[in-house]
């Protein structure tokens, strides 16, 4: 609520209405403009739209709290407009996914349920590995012999089982497996570990890379998810196509056959029993 020392409690008030009308503002403008386009181009319109929302809004808040205070300066709005922007990339796509539990119907056998179970344990435990130090003198040891870099490339890691979560359960998966990430990064980066405190960087930096870091993975997690079921169906499309569905009518001694089936066979829309017997 007071992310500047001097905001009194109105400001604050204000600063969170404001805070509160910028994502609605967004989904309003994107529901508007992508209402009849794909939804690849929707999620490109709704990342446009939100890194040009996020910037107006910082702007105006930037320029009203250095009216009032002239510490205020333009590394403020990169810092706020950044973190702005990530967050809603990060809550969107995650919330996306968890309000579509009819990808849990996927889970049809036991292998299936015990295999999402172990990635969704192996991603808590590698997150939970990486960002917390638990391993005493790994971090000290990476960054004196392989610089910080491997630090960067271990924090990839929980990437791995999310896109696991997802073939197995879609958007559900890109949900529970950012939301699982997401906490467990958010938790510790607060604490001051992780392997975005490297040594060098300036107080509000590591925690930058890191909301950076879970949007990057939350708008690839998005994409592979949109990925996914256009890929799945296309599979339904090319399977439809060999099965012919149709309506028999007794009384009139006529079947009825679905229109597609000109595409498949010779016989008409319409046609009796002694015409498919012949």
């Amino acid at each position: 609520m007071e992310p500047f020392d001097f905001v009194s409690f109105y400001l604050s008030m204000i600063s969170a209405v404001s805070l509160l009308i910028s994502p609605l503002l967004i989904a309003a403008i994107v529901r508007y403009l992508a209402q009849y386009q794909s939804p690849l181009n929707t999620i490109m319109t709704w990342i446009v739209i939100s890194a040009i929302i996020c910037a107006i809004d910082n702007w105006l808040s930037v320029m009203w709290l250095g009216s009032l205070d002239e510490k205020i300066i333009l590394d403020d709005f990169l810092t706020s407009w950044l973190a702005d922007m990530s967050g809603i990339y990060f809550a969107v796509a995650m919330f996306l996914g968890l309000v579509q539990p009819q990808s849990l119907k996927q889970l049809n056998s036991v292998k299936k349920v015990l295999l999402t179970l172990c990635w969704l344990i192996l991603l808590a435990i590698s997150s939970w590995l990486i960002f917390s130090d638990a391993i005493t003198g790994l971090k000290g040891y990476i960054n004196h012999y392989y610089g910080s870099a491997l630090n960067i490339i271990l924090a990839c890691i929980p990437i791995i089982f999310i896109i696991l979560l997802i073939l197995f359960l879609q958007d559900f998966g890109r949900g529970i497996g950012l939301l699982v990430l997401g906490t467990i990064v958010i938790f510790y980066s607060e604490q001051g570990y992780g392997p975005f405190f490297l040594p060098g960087l300036l107080r509000e930096e590591p925690l930058l890379l890191a909301q950076t870091y879970l949007s990057v993975i939350a708008i690839f997690m998005l994409l592979l998810s949109l990925l996914a079921a256009s890929q799945i169906e296309k599979t339904v499309k090319h399977a439809s196509k060999f099965l012919i569905r149709y309506q028999l009518f007794i009384q009139d001694d006529k079947i009825k056959f679905d229109p597609q089936i000109k595409l498949i066979t010779s016989l008409p829309v319409k046609c009796d029993v002694y015409h498919i017997l012949t």
